[in-house]
């Protein structure tokens, strides 16, 4: 329970720093869970959904968004101490530590749950415009909390149930689902995260004053309100 609580400091660490960046408000609930803890809840769900509709709100303002690659530090730390404190342990026996192409070795973190005949995947989260990796993304078997953050290099390898999904995440991106078996024709596997596209979703709406006074008139848009206003 301590190091979920470890955890869970250090992601609320990361959201401060993300929230820092972008000029948005963001005050961090003290957690009041009692028992195991995962490193996360749903207050602490709650305050990813706030971030997630606050950069949302400042890119459909035309202002960037300062994501990838925040809290590069903390993140490296955060990720063994996630798995231990999803009571997880590192396949050490089957799966030896697998070297990249960059320097950090990936250990199997073991999320069969004792199943039959569980399998390994590994895989990449990237941006999909930089194509930077995504560092601290979550990646997790769907409809559970079972999973861990990506590590420095944007990397993940775990050992889970062939019959699964996993759902991978971050704050500012679009969510992707990708079910287990397109995962194992290969130990090189990337999942393009996208960030939120709110093109012509926001519209931004300002008053028509034309007068000294101050007053404001309704001004038609389109090619039809124009006509419809000529014929009145």
């Amino acid at each position: 329970m301590v190091k979920g609580k470890s955890t869970c400091k250090l992601l609320k660490d990361i959201r401060q720093q993300i929230a820092d960046a972008n000029g948005i408000s963001y005050q961090p609930k003290e957690c009041h869970h009692e028992g195991d803890c995962a490193g996360t809840c749903p207050a602490c769900e709650e305050e990813i959904r706030y971030l997630e509709r606050e950069l949302k709100a400042r890119k459909g303002n035309g202002f960037g968004m300062k994501v990838a690659g925040i809290a590069a530090g903390i993140c490296a730390t955060v990720i063994p101490m996630t798995a231990a404190a999803q009571a997880v342990k590192s396949d050490s026996t089957a799966n030896p530590p697998v070297q990249t192409t960059k320097k950090a070795p990936i250990k199997v973190v073991d999320l069969s749950d004792s199943c039959a005949s569980p399998v390994v995947v590994r895989g990449m989260v990237i941006d999909a415009e930089d194509k930077e990796p995504v560092i601290g993304a979550s990646v997790v078997i769907d409809g559970t909390n079972k999973g861990v953050a990506t590590n420095v290099d944007g990397q993940f390898a775990l050992k889970l149930p062939p019959d699964t999904s996993l759902v991978i995440s971050y704050i500012g991106y679009k969510k992707q689902k990708v079910h287990v078996s397109s995962l194992l024709h290969s130990d090189n596997n990337v999942i393009v995260l996208e960030t939120y596209d709110i093109a012509g979703e926001v519209v931004i709406a300002s008053p028509n004053y034309d007068d000294v006074y101050g007053h404001r008139t309704y001004k038609p848009k389109s090619h039809k309100e124009k006509n419809k206003k000529k014929c009145k």
